[in-house]
């Protein structure tokens, strides 16, 4: 029917289980979506052919119908309650959560000679790696070798072999020389597809992605609105900090939870405070997925810990 078309896969064709992620005990990201889709960019079908073929097949030629729905866009949106959750389980939106309490915080504020406050915003950040995502598969008996642009091959291992229903043992993973990373390829890309193609073809099978199927599909550094504060003594001393980081991940849950659990631990930088409390969230929305990208989240603080240390400089007279 689609000349140059050799297979046309679908969320039927998973041969183990149609979902993966970083972590053992969540696997909310589809290998190919089946009746919701989450956000713009996510994989629904795998056209298998020569990539003019496979450009020349329209959305109206498969019979794909949608339904728009009502995305939730940024963290406002996600906690209102007004919208269906992204994922029907978390209600809240609220995927995780991350804390430190250390003394006491409002006396210490009281006793502060300065204190300085202040909300940010950040937006999300491409990688923007000069190699993009690319990779491809072979089935050699009932073994998978994929060669692959990748960061993270144990991982990959793993998540190959629970999608496709096999033994980690029958896959193997060659990892290219990765032509930038910087976090971005410790996700998973174009490995399901290819692995599942490869499989089911027992064909070899290769996938690169051009820059904005890149930018479109894979996962960014996170979004966040914070709020924070900090005190100090008259000779500069730091004496309190206080942070709330609300951290945009996305439909999925890709390395959302250890951003949440390692930005309260760094959020007052590399200094010596003796009171803290810190807060962090990371929120489900139907936005691209938020992922590792240097730094786990400390970057974002760090934004709001620099700023609050200009402004005590500046009420105590220390230049």
């Amino acid at each position: 029917k689609y000349p140059g078309i050799i297979k046309i896969l679908t969320a039927d064709d998973v041969t183990g289980n149609n979902g993966f992620g970083i972590y053992p005990h969540i696997k909310d990201q589809p290998v190919l979506a089946k009746d919701h889709v989450r956000f713009r960019g996510e994989a629904v079908v795998a056209l298998v052919g020569e990539r003019e073929n496979v450009e020349s097949v329209s959305e109206e030629d498969l019979g794909l119908t949608w339904e728009p729905l009502e995305a939730i866009r940024g963290c406002d949106a996600a906690l209102s309650g007004k919208l269906e959750p992204v994922q029907s389980e978390i209600v809240d939106n609220i995927l995780a959560e991350g804390f430190l309490k250390k003394n006491d915080v409002e006396k210490a504020f009281a006793e502060s000679f300065a204190v300085a406050e202040g909300v940010w915003t950040t937006s999300a950040v491409e990688h923007g790696y000069l190699e993009p995502e690319a990779g491809y598969a072979t089935k050699i008996g009932q073994r998978l070798e994929i060669f692959v642009c990748t960061q993270s091959p144990y991982m990959d291992q793993t998540e190959v072999a629970q999608f496709l229903g096999i033994e980690p043992g029958q896959v193997r993973i060659i990892p290219s020389a990765v032509g930038g990373g910087f976090g971005g390829k410790l996700d998973i890309s174009v490995q399901p597809l290819v692995a599942l193609a490869a499989w089911i073809l027992g064909r070899p099978v290769r996938s690169i992605y051009t820059r904005p199927e890149s930018m479109v599909s894979t996962t960014k550094r996170h979004p966040v609105q914070m709020s924070a504060r900090a005190g100090c003594s008259k000779d500069g001393k730091l004496t309190a900090y206080e942070y709330h980081g609300d951290f945009n991940t996305g439909a999925y849950a890709s390395w959302g939870p250890t951003v949440a659990d390692r930005v309260p631990v760094h959020c007052s930088g590399p200094y010596f405070v003796p009171n803290v409390l810190s807060q962090s969230r990371a929120l489900l929305t139907n936005e691209s997925p938020s992922g590792a990208f240097r730094g786990f989240g400390t970057p974002q603080a760090a934004i709001a810990n620099d700023a609050l240390l200009d402004v005590l400089a500046e009420k105590i007279g220390m230049d």
